[in-house]
C-alpha cells in the first residue's frame, strides 16, 4: 500500500483532517499508517516524506482532546515502529519537533494516557540505543526528567511505563561518558535503578532486569566502582539480591547482577571487603561458580571472572584458598574443564590459581593438593590446541610462582612425568605465539635450578639442557625474556660445584651462551648480562677451568675486561660480577703476569676499580684490591705494581687510608697488597725512603686497638717487619719516620692469644730496626 501513490496519498490526507466530524476517518488513517510502520521497507521512507506521513504522525502526537486518544496513540505507536530502524535513531532525535513531541508524551501521566506515555518512552529506548545519542539525551533535562520520572512509576497499570523508562536508562547508561553522571544523580536515576532491582516478584520482572542491566553498565565506570559497592543498602544490595535470584525466568537479570559484582571487583579498594561479605557478595559470586548446569555456563563464567579480580588482592589469597569445599572447590572443578564453550571459565579459574600460587602461604599447599590444584595446573601445561593457549599460559605461570617455594622445588623436579615434563616441554616451544608460556616455564625451571638439591639433576638431564641452553642462545629482541630466564638457570646451575667443569666444556653449548649473553651491550640486555657474568664467576672458581677461561681471550676474557670496565652506575651489578672473576683469575699463579701485562684490559680494569670511591661502589672496589694483592703475590709483578706510581701505588695507599666498618675489606686489602710488595728487597727503599705517604698510612693501621680491626693491625706489621729488613742497599733506621717506633713498641706488649701473629711481627720488626 505504501507503494502506491495513490493509497498513500488518500491516506496522508485522512490522517491530517482536522475537523471534529472528521475524527473517525483520521483515526482509521492512522491506524494504517501505524501498520504500514511495523513493515521494514517502510520505516526510512516513511520517515523522510517530511510533509506527508511524518507530519501527519507528528500532528497526531499532539493531540490532547480524550476523544483523540486512540489517534494519538497510533501515531506515538507508528513512530516508536520508525525509531527502531537503526537508518532513522539520529535523524529523529536530532528533529528538534521529533524530540519535542516524544518527551511531552513521555510526560503525560493521566490514566487514560498511560498508552501514549509508554509508546512515546517506547520510542525514547530505541532512540537511546544509538551510540550518538546517548550522551545528548541524557544531557538535557527535560529527557532526563521525563524518563527518570517514569521509572519511579510504581502503578501496576503503568507497568510498561516504567519498564520503557527503565530500558531508557540502561541504554542510556551503557555511554561511559553518561555513566558517572547517572550514578550522581541520587535522588533520580539512582533511586529510580535501585529501587526496581530490588523488586521482588514477579518472576522474569522485566522492571527488575533492565535495572540490573543499568546497573551492570554504572559498575563499568571506574569512578563508580567504590561508590557503588559502599552503597550496602542501595546499589551493592540491588546487585548482591540479582546474584542470587534463583528462578529461570530470572536468568537474563541474575546474569546482570553477577556481571555488576564483577564490575566492581576491577577496584583493588573493593576487593578485600567483597570477599568478607560471607552471605553476599562472597556467597553470590561462589554458588554461581560451583554451577554445572550448561544453561548457567554465564552466570559461572561472570563469577570466576569476578573471583578473579578478588585473587589479585593479596590479602585474599590465603583465605581464598583456605575456603576449600567453597571457593577452591570451585576453581579446581573449572580449572579441569575440558568443554569448548567453557573456555573463559577455565581461563579465570587458571588465572585464579596462579594468583593464589604467588601467597607464600598457599605455595606448598597448592603443591601438596595433589588430585586437586596440582593435576589441574599439570593438566592444563600440556595442552597443546592453540585455541587452550592462554590456559597453558596461566597454568605454567602458576607452577612458576610454586617453584619459588623452598620446599616445592625439589619435589617439583622429582615430579618427572608431571610438573617437569610440561616444564621441560614448554620451555623448547618454537613459535612465536608460545613466547609468553616459553618464558614462564623457563622462570619455572630458574626457580628449581636455585635449589642446590636440583642443580646437578637438572644438568644432567638432556632435555632440560638443551631447553636452557638453546633458549640463553636466542637473539631476537622479542625473545629476550626468555633469553633472560634461560641464563639465569645457567648461572644457578654453575653454582653446583660438580657442574662447573663440564658446563664450561661444553663449547658450544652452555660455554658459548653464558659468554655471549656476558658480551651484551644494549642496556635492555643488562639482567642477561649480569646473570651470564655471574655464571662466568661461578665456573671461575673451578681450579680446573681457571686457566683456560683466562686463556679465551676472545670469549670470557674479553667479555670480563669490557664489563669490568663499565661506568654507568645502572651496570654497578655487571661490573661487580665482572670483578669478582678477575679477582678469581687473578688467585691462579698461571694467570698472575698475563693479567698484569694486558694494560691497557685488565690492569686498567683494576686500577680503575681499586680508586672506586662514590657510595655503592665498595664491594667492586674490593674486588679490585683483592685482584691487585694477588697479583702483588707474583715475585715478577711486585716490583712491576710498585713502580705503577699513579696507577696501583696511589689506590693501595689511598685505600689503605680508608677508615668505617663499610671500608674495612677494601683497607685490608690494599694493606695486603702492600704487604706483598713490600716482601721484593728492590721495594724496600722506595717504599721507606721515596714515599713517606706509604709508611705513613702503614703506621697508621698498625696502631689500631679494636678487636675488629686485628686483621688489619696484623697487615701493617707484617709490611712494617718486611720493610725494616736490611739489605746492602737499604739501611733502615726507625728515626726516619715518627711513630714507627712507638706502633712497634705497642704491638710488641701484646698478650691476648689472637694477637700472637701482631706481636710476633712487631718483634721482628724490632729486631731489624735495632730497636731497645
Amino acid at each position: 500500500m505504501w507503494d502506491d501513490e495513490h493509497a498513500r496519498a488518500a491516506l496522508i490526507n485522512a490522517a491530517k483532517l482536522t475537523d471534529p466530524e472528521d475524527r473517525t476517518a483520521r483515526e482509521r488513517a492512522l491506524n494504517a499508517l501505524q501498520s504500514l510502520s511495523v513493515k521494514a521497507e517502510n520505516k526510512v521512507a516513511m520517515w523522510r516524506d517530511n510533509s506527508g506521513a511524518r507530519q501527519a504522525l507528528l500532528d497526531a502526537a499532539k493531540l490532547r482532546d480524550p476523544a483523540d486518544d486512540h489517534s494519538q496513540v497510533s501515531a506515538l505507536s507508528a513512530l516508536w515502529n520508525l525509531s527502531g530502524e537503526p537508518a532513522n535513531k539520529d535523524a529523529m532525535w536530532n528533529d528538534a519537533q521529533t524530540r519535542s513531541v516524544l518527551v511531552g508524551a513521555a510526560k503525560l501521566k493521566g490514566p487514560a494516557e498511560v498508552k501514549a506515555r509508554a509508546a512515546a518512552l517506547s520510542a525514547l529506548w530505541h532512540l537511546a540505543s544509538e551510540n550518538s545519542n546517548k550522551e545528548p539525551m541524557w544531557s538535557q533535562p527535560d529527557v532526563r526528567t521525563a524518563v527518570v520520572e517514569a521509572a519511579r512509576v510504581v502503578d501496576v497499570e503503568q507497568q510498561q511505563v516504567r519498564e520503557r523508562a527503565l530500558a531508557t536508562l540502561w541504554n542510556l547508561a551503557a555511554k561511559p561518558e553518561n555513566a558517572e553522571s547517572i550514578w550522581r544523580d541520587a535522588y533520580g536515576a539512582r533511586a529510580a535503578l535501585i529501587e526496581a532491582a530490588k523488586i521482588n516478584d514477579p518472576p522474569g520482572c522485566k522492571a527488575r532486569l533492565y535495572a540490573l542491566a543499568a546497573l551492570q553498565s554504572l559498575a563499568d565506570e571506574s569512578a563508580n566502582k567504590d561508590g557503588m559497592w559502599q552503597d550496602s543498602d542501595g546499589a551493592r544490595a540491588a546487585m548482591i539480591f540479582g546474584a542470587q535470584l534463583s528462578d529461570p525466568l530470572d536468568s537474563e537479570a541474575r546474569g546482570c547482577g553477577l556481571a555488576g559484582l564483577w564490575g566492581l571487583t576491577v577496584s583493588s579498594a573493593n576487593c578485600k571487603s567483597m570477599w568478607e561479605d560471607i552471605r553476599g557478595a562472597r556467597a553470590a559470586l561462589v554458588n554461581a561458580a560451583r554451577t554445572t548446569n550448561p544453561t548457567e555456563r554465564k552466570f559461572r563464567t561472570y563469577a570466576l571472572a569476578a573471583i578473579q579480580n578478588l585473587s589479585a588482592e593479596a590479602v585474599n589469597r590465603g583465605p581464598m584458598w583456605m575456603d576449600v569445599n567453597g571457593l577452591r572447590a570451585a576453581l579446581v572443578d573449572a580449572a579441569g574443564i575440558s568443554d569448548p564453550a567453557d573456555h573463559k571459565a577455565r581461563l579465570c579459574a587458571l588465572r585464579t590459581l596462579q594468583s593464589l600460587a604467588a601467597e607464600p602461604e598457599n605455595k606448598p599447599l597448592i603443591w601438596m593438593d595433589k588430585h586437586g590444584a596440582r593435576k589441574a595446573l599439570v593438566s592444563a601445561a600440556k595442552l597443546t590446541d592453540p585455541e587452550d593457549r592462554k590456559a597453558k599460559v596461566c597454568s605454567l605461570g602458576a607452577l612458576w610462582n610454586l617453584a619459588s617455594d623452598g620446599t616445592n622445588k625439589e619435589q617439583m623436579w622429582a615430579d618427572e612425568d608431571g610438573a617437569r615434563a610440561c616444564l621441560v616441554h614448554a620451555a623448547q616451544l618454537p613459535t612465536p605465539d608460545d613466547r609468553e608460556a616459553r618464558a614462564y616455564s623457563l622462570a619455572a625451571l630458574w626457580n628449581l635450578a636455585v635449589g642446590p638439591a636440583n642443580r646437578k639433576l637438572m644438568w644432567n638431564d638432556m632435555q632440560g639442557r638443551r631447553a636452557l641452553v638453546t633458549s640463553a642462545q636466542m637473539t631476537d629482541p622479542a625473545d629476550r625474556k626468555i633469553r633472560f630466564h634461560a641464563t639465569a638457570a645457567l648461572q644457578h646451575l654453575a653454582e653446583e660445584v660438580t657442574n662447573r667443569e663440564p658446563m664450561w666444556g661444553d663449547e658450544f653449548g652452555a660455554r658459548q651462551a653464558i659468554v655471549e649473553g656476558a658480551r651484551l651491550k644494549d642496556p635492555a640486555d643488562r639482567e642477561i648480562r649480569e646473570h651470564a657474568l655471574r655464571a662466568l664467576w661461578a665456573l671461575a672458581t673451578d681450579a680446573k677451568s681457571t686457566e683456560a677461561m683466562w686463556n679465551d681471550g676472545a670469549g670470557a676474557r674479553l667479555a670480563l675486561v669490557q664489563a669490568a670496565r663499565l661506568t654507568d652506575p645502572a651496570d654497578a651489578k655487571t661490573r661487580l660480577n665482572a670483578l669478582r672473576t678477575l679477582q678469581v683469575f687473578a688467585a691462579d699463579a698461571a694467570n698472575k703476569q698475563a693479567m698484569w701485562d694486558d694494560e691497557q684490559g685488565v690492569r686498567a680494569a683494576l686500577i680503575d676499580a681499586a680508586k672506586l670511591a662514590d657510595p655503592g661502589t665498595e664491594k667492586s672496589r674490593v674486588c679490585g684490591l683483592a685482584a691487585l694483592q694477588n697479583l702483588a703475590i707474583d715475585p715478577r709483578n711486585k716490583q712491576l705494581m710498585w713502580q705503577d706510581e699513579a696507577g696501583v701505588r696511589q689506590a693501595l695507599v689511598a685505600a689503605a687510608q680508608l677508615v668505617g666498618p663499610t671500608n674495612y675489606k677494601a683497607r685490608l686489602c690494599s694493606l695486603g697488597a702492600l704487604q706483598n710488595l713490600s716482601a721484593e728487597a728492590n721495594n724496600r727503599k722506595s717504599m721507606w725512603v721515596d714515599d713517606p705517604r706509604t709508611v705513613n698510612v702503614v703506621v697508621d693501621a698498625a696502631r689500631l686497638v679494636e678487636p675488629s680491626e686485628r686483621e688489619i693491625r696484623e697487615r701493617a706489621l707484617a709490611t712494617l717487619w718486611n720493610l725494616s729488613a736490611r739489605t746492602e742497599t737499604h739501611q733502615p733506621n726507625w728515626s726516619d719516620h715518627k711513630g714507627v717506633q712507638g706502633a712497634l713498641t705497642e704491638a710488641a706488649k701484646l698478650t691476648g692469644p689472637d694477637e700472637r701473629k701482631a706481636r710476633d711481627y712487631a718483634l721482628a720488626a724490632i729486631q731489624n730496626l735495632g730497636l731497645h
